[in-house]
């Protein structure tokens, strides 16, 4: 760290120089215009006008003729999420139809509008604008969605209901595009001053807005893991005891609920629900949970035991994931 002293200029001018190393990096001469923000703890940020240029930066991915879905689709979210507002695809051959439908699928995934198409290379553009999103609202939205999923697939155990089990399939999906689109916003907020100060945030905020979105997209996941197990057992025509059943959507409403209030915690700033929920009701979710491992001893079919180890583990983890994103609370309480 370099200390500068703050000079005199004139009979009422302070001013303090600027370090020429930054001058040059950012390749600034005289008259050049400066962006000078003042950061919620008081600090001044400075930033060269042109930085907001960095939001047109362009890449290009080329891929084998043989490369599959997985990987190809690796290097376009890892793209995106780096804050390129171009990704051009391209083959060192001919792209496969398997290939051209892996990237179009990514692209809808990533909200990436696919502006060229030819056979040897696909041209994708980000179209979203970072500086109008309001994290608080999309990041509300986002639980929304996950919440509608748990409280559907506790609903589709209760009630028996195969179709809402696969509904929360499509739900997913739009939980992804949140996570996807929110990560690449906190990301580029990390690295662009001015981006983050049109979202009123700073890097702690980022990092704790990071993990409460990866919690959350981790409880949309734990609700489509439960709804794929209970499918996969009714298709097996196979079904649990009542009291195992019972227990199951018992525990799933009460991770739901201690879910559902530290997420609203985390935006009320609510110290008191996040001690309770961690302190009073995590235990008590455990304690559920040991008593649904005690019964499977009665469980003769493997199948149907298996099932229920499945869907009570992830039920257990979006409570796990609540107690996280009260630990969150508890942190941003003491900055």
């Amino acid at each position: 760290m370099e200390i500068r002293k703050i000079i005199s200029l004139g009979r009422s001018s302070l001013v303090v120089s600027l370090p020429r190393e930054w001058l040059e990096f950012h390749k600034l001469k005289k008259g050049d215009a400066i962006s000078i923000s003042v950061r919620r703890d008081g600090s001044l940020v400075l930033s060269p006008v042109s930085l907001s240029e960095k939001e047109d930066r362009h890449v290009e991915i080329t891929i084998g003729k043989d490369e599959q879905f997985a990987s190809l689709s690796r290097k376009i979210i890892a793209c995106y999420l780096n804050g390129y507002k171009s990704i051009v695809v391209k083959s060192d051959g001919v792209l496969s139809p398997s290939q051209q439908k892996g990237i179009r699928k990514v692209a809808r995934m990533l909200y990436l509008r696919i502006m060229e198409a030819t056979s040897k290379y696909m041209y994708l553009e980000a179209t979203l604008d970072e500086a109008k999103v309001s994290l608080n609202m999309s990041v509300r939205r986002m639980h929304s969605v996950t919440y509608s999923m748990c409280e559907s697939v506790v609903k589709a155990l209760e009630e028996g209901t195969l179709d809402v089990a696969r509904s929360v399939y499509t739900l997913d999906d739009d939980v992804d595009h949140f996570s996807f689109f929110l990560m690449r916003v906190l990301k580029k907020a990390t690295q662009d001053p001015l981006l983050a100060e049109k979202l009123n945030v700073d890097a702690a905020d980022c990092l704790d807005y990071q993990t409460l979105v990866n919690k959350i997209e981790h409880t949309a996941d734990c609700a489509s893991e439960i709804a794929r197990t209970y499918i996969l057992l009714h298709g097996r025509g196979k079904k649990m005891a009542t009291d195992v059943l019972t227990l199951l959507v018992d525990l799933g409403k009460q991770s739901l609920g201690i879910y559902d209030d530290a997420v609203k915690a985390f935006f009320s700033e609510e110290l008191g629900t996040a001690n309770l929920i961690i302190d009073e009701r995590w235990p008590r979710i455990q304690e559920k949970s040991f008593r649904i491992s005690e019964e499977l001893i009665n469980e003769t079919d493997p199948y149907v035991g298996c099932a229920i180890c499945s869907i009570q583990k992830a039920m257990e983890k979006i409570g796990e994931y609540a107690v996280d994103i009260a630990e969150i609370v508890i942190d941003r309480s003491f900055c």
